[in-house]
């Protein structure tokens, strides 16, 4: 899985919201709003992830009977290591 999945919104959001009060409406829609985008993206690079599970994803690894004809001699690493068909290659 990608790396992107770590809480880097989160920790940037938290730096938007007051430390000695409770955030306003409008402060916390902000951080809502952003939350809610990472999180909407994350659970659709999972559904393709969960699409994509059978068939080549372009890893470079070949060793499904589709690699070869999905990614012949790892073409996808030319852009990039990692599953590049998953990444959107």
């Amino acid at each position: 899985m990608p790396a992107r999945y770590g809480s880097t919104s989160t920790t940037s959001a938290a730096d938007i919201l007051p430390v000695d009060r409770a955030p306003t409406a409008t402060q916390w829609n902000s951080v809502a709003r952003t939350w809610t985008r990472r999180i909407d993206q994350q659970i659709a690079d999972l559904e393709r992830l969960k699409r994509k599970l059978t068939g080549c994803i372009g890893c470079g690894c070949l060793s499904l009977r589709t690699c070869s004809l999905y990614n012949p001699s790892d073409t996808a690493s030319t852009h990039g290591p990692g599953a590049r068909y998953f990444l959107g290659n």
